[in-house]
């Protein structure tokens, strides 16, 4: 089933693609992909063949290597740009200023305005290098006879929020 949708830029009725259209598009990276070094790349898949996506509130990302045989993180939005008004270039533009001061805790990134075509339409997109690690709900769960360990790791999160808040950032998930 194909999924209809209409853009209409700085207008908060915009319809942005959801997963299903990202995940039927990104099928073939090397013809809607904008960035010449992802769309070389090979997207992972879960186990029926389809691109593995994680979804998150306003946007899906998927994983891909590159021929270089590294592991990138590519998102893609399902909604339009801040309330703020401020497009996505100029929003991660500011942001990647920002993050200068803390770039040994964040991944860098690059936001691509050109990201993905779907359904003859361009959308941008954020990459980044692939973080690997175990997810923190994982990890509380296997750790939670272990009081030492849960309260290393509240501190470890204090101690990142307080350096976040004190370069005036904040992280939305």
């Amino acid at each position: 089933m194909r999924r209809e949708f209409t853009t209409t830029p700085g207008s908060s009725r915009s319809q942005w693609p959801d997963s299903v259209a990202y995940r039927e598009a990104i099928q073939s990276p090397s013809i809607v992909l904008g960035d010449g070094m992802l769309a070389q790349g090979e997207v992972s898949l879960n186990r029926q063949g389809l691109p593995l996506a994680y979804t998150g509130r306003f946007a899906v990302v998927f994983r891909l290597k590159t021929l270089d045989n590294s592991d990138w993180a590519f998102r893609c939005f399902t909604s339009p740009a801040d309330p703020l008004g401020l497009s996505r270039a100029v929003r991660y533009h500011i942001l990647a200023s920002r993050i200068a001061a803390v770039k040994d805790i964040v991944v860098p990134f690059r936001f691509i305005e050109r990201g993905i075509r779907v359904q003859g339409q361009w959308f941008p997109g954020i990459a980044m290098q692939w973080a690997t690690g175990r997810p923190l709900g994982r990890w509380v769960e296997e750790n939670l006879n272990r009081p030492e360990a849960l309260l290393r790791l509240a501190k470890s999160l204090g101690a990142l929020l307080d350096r976040l808040e004190g370069e005036g950032l904040a992280h939305g998930d």
